[in-house]
């Protein structure tokens, strides 16, 4: 019985949380409504705003959607992906994952508590200037400066993929360019230093 509450309270802990999102959502989206005077045809074909339909449907359906729990050897209840794959290592590797005797579980007991404002606030700021940008062209310049609205949506997205340990699909990909070494390309890629482009 005390299952079935649980289940009940977490259920109605995640529509509070869906409500919560699509309501920053929507003051999000009139916020910026109020700041663009375009055409609609024309702000809606813009690949950022496309992203961000994109990254917003994204959002709504990983609050909506339940990972479902594999109970292992009755002991335990692994709900998070990560958890499951460690099951299935190959033995050979499966040494190098077993935890260390002399370090104490507790010192892990807060690593994966979301960050609060203050550290995110922290963060943001102590990005550096001058960077290149992903392929969603947002720099560390905009973070820095977004308004109260954007910047609550970006910190509960952040908390979000952190509790879920799972982000959006376009932050996985990832642009390589080669670039030139000081000497003469001459096509051969061992005469480039490839740097990696995240989001």
């Amino acid at each position: 019985m005390a299952s079935v509450h649980a289940r009940i309270h977490a259920l109605e802990l995640a529509d509070q949380r869906m409500s919560q999102l699509e309501l920053q959502w929507t003051t999000f989206a009139d916020d910026l409504d109020k700041l663009c005077l375009i055409n609609l045809l024309v702000f809606d074909a813009w690949p950022f705003n496309q992203k961000c339909e994109y990254l917003h449907s994204r959002i709504i359906k990983a609050a909506k959607s339940n990972l479902s729990a594999v109970t292992v050897g009755n002991t335990c209840t692994l709900k998070k992906p990560k958890d499951l794959e460690i099951l299935y290592l190959p033995e050979r590797w499966s040494n190098a994952y077993v935890p260390l005797a002399d370090v104490s579980p507790a010192i892990f007991g807060s690593l994966m508590n979301p960050p609060t404002l203050d550290e995110w606030s922290s963060t943001i700021s102590s990005m550096p200037n001058d960077k290149v940008t992903g392929l969603s062209m947002i720099s560390y310049e905009m973070l820095k400066h977004l308004g109260l609205s954007a910047s609550a949506l970006l910190f509960n997205l952040i908390c979000t993929c952190l509790s879920d340990t799972n982000i959006p699909d376009l932050w996985r990909q990832a642009t390589v360019f080669p670039i030139s070494k000081p000497h003469e390309w001459k096509c051969q890629l061992k005469n480039t230093r490839p740097i990696t482009l995240l989001e």
